[in-house]
């Protein structure tokens, strides 16, 4: 509760990309024991981001999404199944926050033309997954 309150108050006054900044999401080292992973983050963004820039999830959480795509892959080809899942969850996690930054974009006419024909075809079945669960 005390977390989501923060983001809310940090996300007004300084938006999603500072937020991001002074508390890095560290999935990657999470996974790997390295450090804690701040999964908390995720549906705090998703429910608090309004009027953010569309860049910032281009730039911050599409890298880390098809980061935990590939690793859900590797590590179902590799049969670690319970890190497939974690990955796979984690990913699925990532991509419901784009909703979100797509409430009043402050740079959609810049952001959407390069970042729509990068984007489509790998969100295509995520989009799906995240309306059917709605």
């Amino acid at each position: 509760m005390f977390h989501n309150r923060l983001l809310l108050f940090c996300r007004s006054s300084l938006g999603p990309a500072a937020v991001l900044d002074a508390l890095p999401l560290q999935l990657a080292e999470g996974l790997s024991g390295a450090a804690e992973a701040r999964t908390w983050l995720l549906p705090a963004l998703r429910r608090h981001v309004r009027a953010a820039a569309l860049d910032v999830w281009a730039q911050r959480l599409l890298p880390d999404a098809r980061s935990m795509g590939a690793a859900a892959g590797a590590a179902s080809a590799a049969g670690r199944k319970a890190a497939a899942v974690a990955c796979h969850a984690l990913e699925v996690q990532l991509w419901s926050c784009l909703p979100a930054f797509c409430c009043w974009p402050s740079d959609a006419a810049q952001a959407y033309p390069g970042e729509g024909k990068h984007t489509h075809h790998q969100h295509h079945k995520h989009i799906y997954s995240y309306v059917l669960h709605l």
